[in-house]
């Protein structure tokens, strides 16, 4: 989907055992976004240009979460 400059919400249910894993990603080396999971923490990266990356992380899930980044 085209998302430049436009405000977007993903929104999913999510049960792992996993601690480090892709769950959505998006664009390429300089622009896009993507949603993971890094030592057990939800983590919403988006890229804005080469040196311009942006990461928010949530406390470590575990069971079920339901995950929204917007």
């Amino acid at each position: 989907p085209q998302v430049g400059g436009q405000a977007f919400t993903i929104t999913c249910t999510l049960e792992t055992d996993l601690k480090d894993t892709i769950l959505l990603a998006h664009g390429g080396k300089t622009l896009g976004y993507a949603l993971h999971l890094k030592e057990g923490k939800v983590v919403f990266a988006v890229r804005t240009g080469n040196d311009s990356l942006t990461e928010i992380q949530s406390e470590p899930i575990k069971g079920v979460a339901k995950i929204t980044a917007t």
